[in-house]
């Protein structure tokens, strides 16, 4: 309800605004006795009153909505091929009936009641005497005021509540769009307390979390490098310190070509508790981000029934752990479901995507402000260094390096879709 005045325009013609009334001989309130002077008083003093309790009414109706927050919608995107990190490529196809989807419905907040001050308002009121206007106004306004030091107080809690979250979530290292970086596996980086420098000068190193000692990650950080850690999340490797403590439930078919590497059943509570040690010991260690491999079993002959609706809720499973070690996560190859883990993750680790022209799915991430960190792997044909890096650097801003398959210290890193020079990163073995 407007409490404005209504203004005539000056060109209005009406008897109101377009006529000048002629003036009264004499005062009517001259001419009325005390009692009918009382009797008028007491009535717009009345009307105050039931106006201004139907507006704060109105007031605590509007404020008693609460923000809801609605979920947003996840979309899966075109099937893709997958690759593993030891070049293992499955053309097998996934059907769209293992699509995700997230519901839009929200909650809805209470409307509240306002049916006491509009029945006030609509039902004439009696008349209270003078001498009581001064107790009935001191009573309402008392009330009223203390309702809206009431919403006040709760506006600034959720407020608070919402500045808390945006803190924990400010937390979370954010790489940019474009960033350099070197990735190294199966190989420990050459670096100790004495380093000065490390080759390439990237800003960002991803390397083995198993391999890689604590006092490797203290030299990067020293040095003003990021660090991400490296581990397989989705298949069992029976070299590692902690392959005692799965079970034979959590495994699935061979990885093809990997002799004594599995599928793990992304489902299973002990793989879960595994993978939140091992994300446990990347914050121990002093990673900023991790890299979890081998989450897109989907793709393959797995022996699990393992979907894409699998995978997606593995990765918020890993990215929420991550998250509450102060972690950033990324999502490994599986392009088919970027768009559906986009809010879930901070960059993505892609092998190859040129090679099998299936780039595009990651255009979702570098929109969002998100680093694609991009390997492709030349060979004497057509996937020359030139090819390679024109395409995986300039349509997408991908971050792209040219890299052997054995992902040890050799490196090219592409910029702005060139070439640069062959870099070695030392390493111990």
């Amino acid at each position: 309800m407007s409490s404005a005045i209504y203004q005539p325009l000056a060109d209005e013609k009406s008897e109101f605004s377009g006529r000048r009334s002629p003036a009264p001989s004499s005062s009517w309130w001259a001419r009325s006795s005390t009692a009918a002077k009382l009797v008028v008083v007491g009535s717009a003093i009345a009307c105050l009153i039931l106006v201004t309790g139907a507006g704060v009414n109105m007031c605590l109706n509007h404020d008693s909505h609460e923000g809801v927050e609605a979920p947003l919608s996840h979309h899966l995107v075109a099937r893709g091929h997958r690759h593993h990190r030891h070049h293992h490529h499955s053309t097998a196809t996934t059907s769209s009936d293992d699509a995700d989807s997230t519901s839009d419905d929200s909650d809805s907040g209470d409307d509240g009641d306002d049916s006491g001050d509009s029945a006030a308002a609509t039902t004439p009121a009696p008349v209270a005497p003078v001498s009581t206007i001064s107790a009935i106004t001191s009573s309402r306004t008392s009330s009223k005021t203390s309702a809206l030091v009431s919403i006040t107080t709760k506006q600034a809690a959720i407020t608070t509540k919402s500045s808390n979250t945006a803190s924990s979530t400010a937390a979370v290292w954010q790489p940019p769009v474009k960033a350099s970086w070197q990735i190294i596996l199966n190989h420990v980086l050459d670096l100790n307390a004495q380093s000065t420098s490390v080759v390439p000068d990237v800003q960002i190193f991803d390397i083995d979390l198993f391999d890689n000692p604590k006092e490797t990650f203290d030299a990067l950080k020293r040095l003003g490098k990021k660090s991400i850690c490296y581990f397989s999340a989705g298949s069992y490797e029976p070299y590692r310190s902690d392959s005692g403590d799965f079970e034979d439930s959590d495994k699935g078919l061979e990885l093809n070509g990997w002799p004594g590497e599995f599928w793990l059943n992304l489902n299973s509570a002990n793989v879960r508790s595994i993978m939140a040690k091992r994300i446990e010991l990347a914050a121990s260690k002093g990673c900023d981000a991790i890299d979890p491999d081998n989450i897109d079993a989907y793709g393959n002959t797995n022996g699990l029934g393992l979907t894409k609706a699998d995978s997606i809720d593995f990765i918020k499973f890993l990215s929420a752990t991550a998250a509450s070690h102060g972690m950033s996560t990324g999502l490994k190859n599986g392009g088919d479901i970027a768009q559906s883990v986009l809010n879930d993750v901070q960059f993505a680790v892609n092998e190859q995507c040129v090679q099998f022209n299936e780039c595009s799915v990651f255009d979702c991430m570098i929109n969002a402000g998100k680093p694609v960190f991009h390997i492709e792997y030349p060979d004497q044909g057509s996937l020359t260094r030139q090819v390679l890096c024109a395409a995986g650097s300039l349509g997408s801003s991908f971050s792209t390096v040219l890299k052997k398959l054995s992902l040890d210290g050799y490196v090219q890193v592409c910029s702005n879709g060139l070439i640069g020079a062959i870099a070695r990163t030392a390493v111990i073995n």
